[in-house]
């Protein structure tokens, strides 16, 4: 099969946003989907920007080790594209995850002179060199993209489930 590639970037990601994580985790493990790396960001992400000014989002989010990546995300605190998603529209798919290995900013200027501005931003990883960065493409896509570039050294999930 194919690579599946969006705007020249490698879809590594698929993302939906959930109510409550454990309960979406017993339903994707029960599919046989896992294992999965549970995570809490918050107060460890860096620049956090929601829709153009400072942001105090946290999340849960699972990790699977599959090919394209399947993430699921519950938000938990602070304003968050994420509950504008579940308040707007449900749970279920959210966002695609481009990966960005070269210039970082010049791939975010890029969808912005496209007409998809940031709505959601940050730093992450032990040593915040990780960067993510969502763009509202859903009149275009009927989905929101994220540009992901990824962090140096990794971080202990919470737990692993599956």
């Amino acid at each position: 099969m194919a690579e599946q590639r969006v705007l020249g970037l490698d879809v590594a990601q698929v993302a939906l946003v959930v109510r409550d994580l454990d309960a979406a985790l017993e339903r994707w493990t029960a599919l046989g989907y896992g294992p999965w790396r549970v995570h809490h960001y918050g107060d460890n992400l860096q620049r956090r920007r929601y829709r153009g000014g400072d942001g105090s989002f946290e999340m849960l989010l699972a990790l699977s080790d599959g090919s394209p990546q399947i993430e699921l995300v519950q938000p938990v605190a602070g304003p968050s594209i994420y509950e504008d998603w579940l308040t707007e529209r449900g749970e279920g798919l959210h966002h695609v995850g481009l990966v960005v290995e070269d210039d970082f900013d010049a791939a975010v200027q890029r969808l912005v002179d496209a007409g998809f501005p940031v709505i959601q931003a940050g730093d992450f990883g032990p040593n915040h060199d990780g960067r993510f960065s969502y763009h509202d493409t859903q009149a275009a896509l009927g989905l929101i993209v994220e540009l992901v570039r990824d962090c140096t050294g990794s971080t202990e999930p919470l737990r692993v489930v599956g």
